[in-house]
Order: structure tokens, then C-alpha cells, then sequence
């Protein structure tokens, strides 16, 4: 179909697919823009206005201005005058009409212009055109009128609907069908009639999609209970089989093959996802099932086996299957959850129970150390009473007299042990764990030791310095005491008559010792000189015989310094055990050498016992005083140990104060 304009060699063009091109009888160009010749006063108008009229992809229409890039939905006021300066129609000739039939003539069909960028070429098939001028042909001047603007919209779209307008219309194709008919100018202006046009589009549009989603919803219930009917229907059938038992269904051959598909997956996709969700749910209810049977069990404790626990279960009421409709009894291990989801439930609650063991084990054993504690504190207290000076026995400054408890600076185990040995504090504390009766006893002494040894000093400097009184074995403690006190010139004494006690006990004791040592020394001497005089007596000459008296040996010995060394009476006891021995030797004579030698023998042997007498005591006073030493070496090591616990634990205190 081709049009063309009076006075213009330009002539209008239609493609099989309805698009137009443009082409010049003169020049021979073709283009695909409407050249100005053709253009109406109002597409002239609206080309000279920077604001232009574009549609989406649905049809919606929107505005764009080309100077600003400025995008709106709404018509601008710019453009909607121009709009309505042009509303009411002219007999234009360059506005195309249909034109009413009459001859054609064949004309070939002038080559189509170059496609634009971004689209295919055009078909070249030659086509039939009539280029026949529309005639001016006057439009009725009926105007309808109404009340309403609403009135005025239903009245133009119901020339829509007669007019069949569907929803994929354009504007244009539109005009043509209605801008003939009365109610076209129910609406004043253009911009009107567009925008209820546009209206009625949506409204279309929206009741063929409802419509479309009715029908989707219908096919797809009445497929989906098609598929529900089929036996043995679940999440794992395949299509064909569906195929299999609907291809002779009316319904099912009518539907389309990926419309069948589709609800097919989803039909499937939703039976798996709800027998996955009906598993979860018997897996969740054999669990708690199980998880019940355990906690109600009272014979499954923490040493209980999963095979003995099993065993149990099954026994157990609440794991007996429901009777079956036909009598037959179902067996209980189809009670029990999966393997694994039994023994992950029977792990936790066993893990419940340790849990539960391990707290009341707690428990004992924060009430055992409780005990042990009570009876450790019982027995000190018990230690410590026996350290302390009852009220009854208290010191009287009056009195000399000092009474020194069991327990002190020094005591020892044995001399203390008889008075708690059947004591029930003491009986309690025998075999717990812990510190033992011993080792409280010598902290204990190891304390008053500590607090012993500092007054100890301070006394014996105050003697040395003040009085210097020299304690001997003769020396009463009431005379010690006395002018112990007298040295303070009135002032009350510091210490305590237990400690001045022990104090001069320490001093007898030394006393003590040095006399024990000068007798040992003398006797030494004296065994010395009296051994030396044996010697004499012994080379005398002429010999002594057992029958030779003191009288016949005095005058050849007393001139000699070993019979000087002697006192009178120690020569004369000297003298007779030398010829008791000689007389012994005598009665002996028929043995010969071997009398003289066992003679000999016996001297020499009691030199030797001697000897071992003195090197025994020795060694006793050695181990003694090592056994001391040690002591007051445990002692000082617990005393120091016990002071670093004690910063320590005041360290820490103090951090936490911190």
C-alpha cells in the first residue's frame, strides 16, 4: 500500500510487516524517517519540541527530554499544550485516512531504504501499492457532552470495546478504528483520550492475565489430581510412567508437553520435599521414643553397654509396636530409629550420665575433703591445747615455780604420742589422705620453734650484755630467774617464764655436757698415766712376781715421774690389778706361750672394748646431734615454705582484689 501528498514527490510505503518507509519520486532515495512534507502541524509541532514520546516493552508510555536526558511518566506541560493546540481534527491531506476502494493501478515497488543499526534488512518482495491521494472527506461535528468526567471515560472505552481494541493495540491503530465513531470526542483532549486509552490497555492486559492464571491454576489442579490418582505415586516416579498410565486422558493429551513437564517437576520436587519433611518427623519422633526409654530405664547406668541397652529397650513397654487389623504382632526393633541415630542417642545420654556421675562424685569427694579438713583442724586443735598452759596452770610472777606444756619449742614424737594415741581426733585422721598426724605435730613445733628461737636470741643477748651470769650445773633456775629479772630495774619482763625456763634448761644442758666432757678428758688422762705406770711396774727389775707386796716396790718407784702422776691411792689400786693379772698369768702357767699370749690377748681386748665404748658413745653423741641438725633443718625448710605459700596466696588475693 503506498500513499503520497499533494504537491510532494514523497510517497509512503507499507512492508509486509507493516512497517513504512518513505520514497522520493525524484531524487530516487528512500528513507526510513517521515521527511517534513508529510508531517501533519502537530508532528511538526511535536518535532520541533525537545520533549519526545517513547513506549516500553509493554506498551507503557513515557517521556524523555533530549536537552536535560530528563525521563517521566507523566505527560509534560510543554507537550500537552502542543497536544491540545492540535486536538480538534482539520481536513489535512497530510493526514492519511482510509481511502475508499476504487482502480488500482501496478506499480513497482521503489527499493527500500538501508535498514537501520541493529536490525535485519527488509523483505524486497514486490507487493501491490495505490497511489491514490485520500480525498478530503469532512468529519461529523457531533460533540457528545457529559455530566461527569467519569461518564465521559466509560462512554470512550466503551468505543474501545466495540471497536475490539485488544491489549497489544497501539495508539495509532486505535485511532483508526475509533476516531470516526460519535463517542470518540466524549473526552475533550488528546492527552485525555490517550491516558484512558492507556488505562483501558492495563485493565485489558490485567484481566487476560487473570484470566490466564485462572486457566493455569485450573490445568494445574486437575493435573495435579491426575497424578494423585496414579498408584503408587511418590517422590521417585519417573515421567514415563505418568505417561504410561494418562496418555489416553482427554485432559492430559490436550494439555501442552512443557506445561506437562513442569508441573511434573514441581508435582515431584514438592512429594520429595514433603516426605523428606514426614521422614525428619518419624526420625525425630523413634528418637525422642528412644531418648525416653533410656532416661525411664533405672537398670542402664554409665557402665551399660549399647548391646545390654538395646536388649533393654526392646523390652520396654512404650517399644512395643501398635497391633496390626490382622492380629500379627510387628517386631519391636522397628521401633528403634536408624543405627546410627540410635547410637548418637544412646551417646548423649550416656554423656547425660557421666555428667550426672561425675557432679554427685563431686560431690563425695567436696564432702570427703570437707571431713578430712574437720579432722585435720580437730587434731591441731587437740596439738595446739596441748601446747597451750591451762588457765589452772597459768605462771604466777610470785612463784619460781614453771609448768611447761607437753608441746614445745623441741618436743619430740615419742614423749608426746602417749597422750592423744587413743584420742578419737587422732584415731580419725589415721589412714586419709592429706597431711599426717606427724607432720602437723612438727608444724606445729616447727611454729613454736620459729617463735621460740627469736625470743631464745633476744634472752641470750640480754644475759650476755646486761648480766653476764654464767649457768652451771649448782645454779637454781629461781637464782637465774631472779637476776634475770633484776636486770630490767623495775621494768616488766618481755618474755614469758616458760621460755626463761627453756632457756636455762638449754644452759644446765650445756652444763651438763661440758662436765660429762672435762670427766671423760680426765679419765683419759688418767688412763694414760695409769698405763704409763703399768709400763714401769711391768720393766721393773728384779720383775714383780704375784707375790711381791707395795712395800718391796714403793722405794724402786718412787722416785720415777710416772709414780708422781698418781695419787697414793691410785698406785696402790694400780699395783694390785697389776699382780692380780701377773697371779692370773700364773695359774695359766701350764699353757705355756699360749697362756702369756692369751694374756696378752685379753689386755689388748680390753683396750679395744674400751676403745669401741668410746668410739660407740662418740658416734651416739654424733647421730644425736645430726638428728638435731636435721630436725631444725625440716623445721626451718617447712617454715619457709609455709611463708612463700603464704605470700603467694596473698599475692593472688591481692590480684583478685585487683
Amino acid at each position: 500500500m503506498a500513499m503520497l501528498a499533494q504537491n510532494s514527490p514523497w510517497i509512503a510505503h507499507t512492508q509486509s510487516d507493516g512497517k513504512v518507509y518513505y520514497f522520493n519520486s525524484i531524487t530516487g532515495t528512500s528513507t526510513w524517517e517521515k521527511p517534513d512534507e508529510l508531517k501533519t502541524p502537530l508532528e511538526r509541532a511535536l518535532a520541533a519540541c525537545d520533549w519526545k514520546e517513547y513506549k516500553t516493552e509493554s506498551g507503557k508510555r513515557y517521556f524523555s527530554n533530549k536537552v536535560t536526558k530528563a525521563t517521566v511518566w507523566e505527560m509534560p506541560a510543554e507537550y500537552k499544550e502542543i497536544m491540545d493546540r492540535f486536538d480538534k481534527p482539520t481536513a489535512n491531506p497530510a493526514h492519511p485516512l482510509p481511502l475508499p476502494p476504487g482502480p488500482s493501478v501496478q506499480h513497482p515497488l521503489p527499493p527500500t531504504p538501508a535498514p537501520p543499526v541493529g536490525t535485519f534488512s527488509l523483505p524486497t518482495n514486490p507487493m501491490s501499492s495505490t497511489p491514490i491521494l485520500p480525498k478530503e472527506t469532512p468529519l461529523p461535528e457531533f460533540v457528545p457532552s457529559f455530566e461527569t468526567k467519569e461518564e465521559a471515560t466509560a462512554a470512550f472505552k466503551e468505543v474501545l470495546i466495540e471497536a475490539g481494541v485488544q491489549s497489544d493495540w497501539t495508539w495509532e491503530q486505535t485511532m483508526r478504528a475509533v476516531i470516526r465513531k460519535p463517542m470518540y470526542r466524549a473526552l475533550k483532549t488528546l492527552a485525555e483520550r490517550q491516558q484512558a486509552f492507556q488505562d483501558f490497555i492495563d485493565e485489558k492486559r490485567r484481566e487476560e492475565r487473570e484470566a490466564e492464571r485462572a486457566k493455569f491454576e485450573r490445568e494445574r489442579s486437575e493435573y495435579r489430581r491426575l497424578l494423585l490418582a496414579i498408584p503408587g505415586m511418590n517422590g521417585w516416579t519417573k515421567y514415563r510412567r505418568v505417561v504410561q498410565e494418562l496418555g489416553s486422558d482427554p485432559f492430559f493429551m490436550s494439555l501442552e508437553e512443557k506445561f506437562k513437564m513442569e508441573m511434573f517437576e514441581e508435582f515431584i520436587d514438592e512429594t520429595r520435599a514433603r516426605e523428606k519433611e514426614d521422614q525428619r518427623i518419624r526420625r525425630k519422633e523413634s528418637m525422642d521414643r528412644l531418648r525416653h526409654v533410656l532416661k525411664s530405664s533405672p537398670s542402664i547406668n554409665v557402665e551399660t553397654s549399647w548391646r545390654d541397652a538395646r536388649a533393654i529397650c526392646l523390652a520396654h513397654p512404650d517399644m512395643q509396636p501398635p497391633p496390626r487389623p490382622d492380629g500379627k504382632e510387628d517386631d519391636p526393633a522397628t521401633m528403634m530409629p536408624e543405627p546410627m541415630d540410635a547410637l548418637t542417642v544412646f551417646e548423649d545420654h550416656m554423656k547425660a550420665l557421666d555428667a550426672q556421675y561425675q557432679e554427685q562424685r563431686s560431690r563425695e569427694l567436696a564432702a570427703q575433703r570437707r571431713e578430712e579438713r574437720k579432722n585435720r583442724d580437730a587434731f591441731r586443735a587437740l596439738l595446739e591445747s596441748l601446747a597451750a598452759i591451762p588457765p589452772e596452770k597459768e605462771e604466777n610472777a610470785a612463784s619460781a615455780d614453771v609448768w611447761i606444756p607437753p608441746i614445745h619449742a623441741g618436743a619430740k614424737w615419742k614423749d608426746v604420742y602417749p597422750l592423744f594415741a587413743k584420742n578419737p581426733a587422732y584415731l580419725r585422721l589415721l589412714g586419709q589422705p592429706g597431711s599426717t598426724p606427724l607432720e602437723l605435730f612438727w608444724d606445729l613445733v616447727a611454729e613454736l620453734d620459729y617463735r621460740y628461737q627469736g625470743e631464745r636470741k633476744a634472752i641470750l643477748d640480754a644475759v650476755r650484755q646486761s648480766i653476764g651470769l654464767v649457768v652451771t650445773i649448782e645454779t637454781p633456775f629461781e637464782d637465774f630467774l631472779d637476776e634475770f629479772l633484776s636486770s630490767f630495774r623495775g621494768r616488766p619482763c618481755p618474755f614469758s617464764k616458760v621460755t626463761l625456763k627453756q632457756v636455762f634448761d638449754e644452759f644446765m644442758n650445756k652444763a651438763l655436757a661440758k662436765q660429762k666432757e672435762e670427766r671423760r678428758k680426765q679419765e683419759k688422762r688418767l688412763r694414760k698415766k695409769t698405763d704409763a705406770f703399768k709400763y714401769v711396774l711391768k720393766k721393773l727389775v728384779p720383775p714383780i712376781t704375784s707375790s711381791t707386796q707395795w712395800t718391796e716396790v714403793q722405794p724402786l718407784v718412787e722416785n720415777l715421774p710416772e709414780y708422781e702422776d698418781l695419787e697414793a691411792e691410785q698406785r696402790i689400786q694400780t699395783f694390785e690389778k697389776f699382780v692380780q693379772r701377773l697371779a692370773a698369768k700364773a695359774n695359766q702357767k701350764d699353757k705355756g706361750e699360749k697362756g702369756d699370749e692369751s694374756g696378752s690377748n685379753s689386755e689388748e681386748e680390753g683396750n679395744s672394748r674400751r676403745k669401741r665404748r668410746h668410739r660407740d658413745d662418740r658416734d651416739s653423741r654424733e647421730r644425736d646431734e645430726r638428728g638435731r641438725d636435721r630436725d631444725r633443718e625440716r623445721r626451718r625448710h617447712r617454715r619457709d615454705s609455709s611463708r612463700s605459700r603464704d605470700a603467694s596466696e596473698e599475692e593472688r588475693g591481692h590480684k583478685r582484689r585487683v
